[in-house]
């Protein structure tokens, strides 16, 4: 699920990145246009002003001087519009260039989180957990069942009452398995069984 996400983000933002580079190019052939566009308005407008200070010059000098003023400063605020625009142009072409940079860096890093993820939740499965179950702290048991197993701690052997052989507690060892319980002994009371040894 994690990793569907992911690819979801990852095609979401290239799709971005394709669509902000469209948009970097539109915007300069836009600028383009728009200089052309404006060079053709200044010539007309030079022709047109030399066309009209040539009749208003026959008129009279005083018309012909406002005339050129006013027409010197529409140029000069159409050129200053001119600039303001190309400027704005230049600028979204430029931030167009950087998102698609972050873009692109970003496309690279969760691509390298799916590995990463991958990676973690694949093959190994389980991420570092894992090993196999031990027995506790506690070590292998001697060859009988006796009572104390941390040391070498002897077993009990109750031989009961005139009974031989083992009783409750036969031999045993401890829990490394390196020193065994010694065996009931011979009874106190009637009989060949033993009673306790150990010491």
């Amino acid at each position: 699920m994690v990793v569907i996400v992911i690819m979801m983000v990852v095609m979401v933002m290239m799709v971005a990145m394709v669509v902000m580079e469209v948009f970097g190019v539109m915007m300069v052939v836009m600028v383009v246009v728009m200089v052309v566009v404006m060079v053709v308005v200044m010539v007309v407008m030079v022709n047109g002003m030399v066309v009209v200070m040539v009749v208003v010059w026959t008129m009279t000098t005083m018309m012909v001087m406002e005339m050129m003023v006013v027409m010197v400063i529409i140029v000069m605020v159409m050129v200053l519009l001119t600039v303001m625009v190309t400027e704005m142009v230049v600028m979204a072409v430029f931030v167009g260039m950087v998102l698609g940079m972050v873009i692109k860096v970003m496309v690279v890093v969760m691509v390298l989180l799916v590995i990463v993820v991958d990676g973690y939740y694949g093959v190994d499965g389980g991420g570092g957990s894992g090993g196999d179950n031990g027995d506790g702290d506690s070590g292998d048991e001697g060859s009988g069942d006796s009572k104390f197993v941390d040391g070498c701690d002897d077993g009990y052997g109750d031989g009961g009452i005139g009974d031989s052989g083992g009783g409750e507690y036969d031999g045993g060892g401890d829990d490394g398995g390196d020193c065994s319980g010694d065996d009931g002994g011979d009874g106190y009371i009637g009989g060949d069984g033993g009673c306790r040894d150990g010491d």
